[in-house]
C-alpha cells in the first residue's frame, strides 16, 4: 500500500531520521502535534506501507529524506497568506501530481488548513480515499477567519474520515458523525527514562530532597500558568521545600517571572525556558508531578484542548497528573493516576498538589498505575496499527 501523507506538523531531520531542529516557522518550535507525527511516521518503518510525505520545515526547504520505506518531502517554493493566519500553500506541483499515484491520502492537520482544504477539493480529480487528522482545537476568530473555517468545514465533506484525538472534538464536526473515528495521539519513550531520579537531578542541577511539580507548555494565560503559580504559593505556606519547574517560552514569560518574584517565590520556581524535545523525557523523569492546568478560552481554546500530549508524555514516565477538567483531558486523566480540578479554584489546585505531592506511597502508586494505561491506550504501535486497520477498510 502507498499513502501520500501531508503535515504542517513536522520537524527538521536527517537521513538517520534524527532531529536537527524542532524550530517550525518564525518562532514557533515542536509541541504535543509535532512529537506525535515524528513518532507516527518514524513507527511506520516497521511495516510493510509506503509512505511519502510532503511537510512545512523552512530549515530543510526542497530537500528530501528517504528513510527505509518513508520517503519526506520539504516543500520547496510556499506561499504565505497574510488572512489565514500565517498559513501556507505549496506551490510544488509535485505533491499534487502524488495524489494521483498512492492508494490513499491522509492529512495531518486542521480543517482549516489550506493544504488540507485542497486535497479535499481536489477529490473531485484524484478519487482517491482521502483521511483528516485533527491535531488543533478550532479558534474562535471573527471575520475572513471565521469564513476560512466555514468553508474548511464544507470541503469535508469530500474526506472519507475524520479522526480525532478524543471525545472533546466531536462537537466541531455535528454534520459529519457518520465520518468520524476517535483514534488518541501516542509517543515513544527514550531509553533514559529509566535512568535513576537522584541521577537525573543531579545532571539538571536541582536538589535530590526536595518535592518537584513541574509544567510543561507554552507559556500563555490559556495554559493555566498564572493559576498555577498563585496555587503554587499556598503550597509552599504548607510545604516549604517543594519547587516548581516551568518548561516552556510564550508571550507572558516575563508576566510571570514577575509575577513570582512579586509572590515571594523566586528561589522556588525555576523558568528552564523552551526544553528541546529530545530532553524532555528527562524533566518527566526527574519530577514527581506534572500540572497541567489549560482552560476554555474564547478566542484560543473555545472548546478547551483537543488533547494533551504532555500528559500522555509524563505518564509514560511514571509521572501523576493533576489536571483541570476541561478539555480533553477530562477523558484522559483517571483517578488512578491523578486528579481533576475546577480551573479558576486556586485553593482545589493547592490541595491536589498536596494531597498528592506530601503522600511518597501515592506517588509511587499512581505513578505505576500511570505507565499501565499509557502503555495499554497510548503506545504508538497501537496507535498506528488502529490507522493501518482503517487504511485497509478505505483502500
Amino acid at each position: 500500500m502507498k499513502i501520500l501523507m501531508t503535515s504542517i506538523y513536522f520537524p527538521c531531520v536527517n537521513k538517520e531520521y534524527e532531529i536537527l531542529t524542532d524550530r517550525l516557522f518564525g518562532s514557533k518550535s515542536c509541541g504535543g502535534a509535532e512529537s506525535f507525527v515524528y513518532s507516527f511516521i518514524k513507527e511506520f518503518s516497521d511495516h510493510d506501507i509506503e509512505i511519502e510525505l510532503f511537510a512545512f520545515n523552512p530549515n530543510c526547504k526542497g530537500i528530501t529524506v528517504k528513510h527505509g520505506n518513508i520517503k519526506i518531502h520539504y516543500f520547496n517554493r510556499i506561499f504565505k497568506v497574510p488572512f489565514l493566519h500565517g498559513k501556507y500553500i505549496p506551490l510544488d506541483i509535485s505533491v499534487y501530481q502524488t495524489m494521483f499515484n498512492n492508494d490513499l491520502i491522509h492529512c495531518q492537520g486542521s480543517f482549516y488548513h489550506p493544504l488540507t482544504a485542497l486535497v479535499c477539493l481536489l477529490k473531485i480529480f484524484h478519487r482517491k480515499p482521502v483521511i483528516i487528522s485533527h491535531h488543533a482545537t478550532q479558534t474562535n476568530l471573527s471575520g475572513i477567519y471565521r469564513l476560512r473555517d466555514i468553508l474548511g468545514l464544507k470541503l469535508l465533506r469530500f474526506a472519507d474520515r475524520i479522526v480525532i484525538p478524543s471525545e472533546n472534538s466531536k462537537s466541531l464536526y455535528e454534520d459529519y458523525t457518520n465520518k468520524i473515528e476517535v483514534i488518541p495521539l501516542g509517543t515513544v519513550i527514550p531509553n533514559y527514562k529509566y535512568k535513576n531520579k537522584n541521577e537525573l537531578r543531579r545532571l539538571w542541577g536541582f536538589p535530590e530532597d526536595r518535592p518537584i511539580i513541574l509544567f510543561v507548555g507554552h507559556l500563555a494565560h490559556y495554559k493555566g500558568v498564572f493559576k498555577l503559580i498563585e496555587a503554587f504559593k499556598e503550597v509552599k505556606s504548607k510545604l516549604s521545600e517543594a519547587m516548581l519547574i516551568i518548561s516552556g517560552d510564550g508571550p507572558d514569560k516575563e508576566n510571570l517571572i514577575m509575577m513570582a518574584d512579586r509572590l515571594g517565590l523566586k528561589d522556588s520556581v525555576v523558568f528552564l525556558g523552551r526544553t528541546i524535545h529530545s530532553k524532555i523525557f528527562e524533566l518527566y523523569s526527574l519530577s514527581d508531578l506534572l500540572v497541567f492546568l489549560s482552560i476554555k478560552d474564547k478566542k484560543y481554546l473555545p472548546e478547551g484542548e483537543s488533547f494533551g500530549m504532555v500528559i500522555i508524555e509524563a505518564m509514560f514516565c511514571g509521572l501523576p497528573v493533576v489536571s483541570t477538567k476541561v478539555g480533553a483531558p477530562r477523558y484522559i486523566v483517571e483517578p488512578s493516576f491523578g486528579v481533576q480540578v475546577n480551573p479558576i479554584d486556586i485553593n482545589e489546585i493547592a490541595n491536589a498538589i498536596l494531597i498528592t505531592i506530601n503522600n511518597k506511597t501515592l506517588v509511587n502508586d499512581m505513578g505505576k498505575n500511570a505507565i499501565k494505561i499509557a502503555n495499554k491506550k497510548y503506545k504508538i504501535s497501537r496507535v498506528v496499527d488502529d490507522y493501518i486497520n482503517l487504511y485497509k477498510n478505505l483502500a
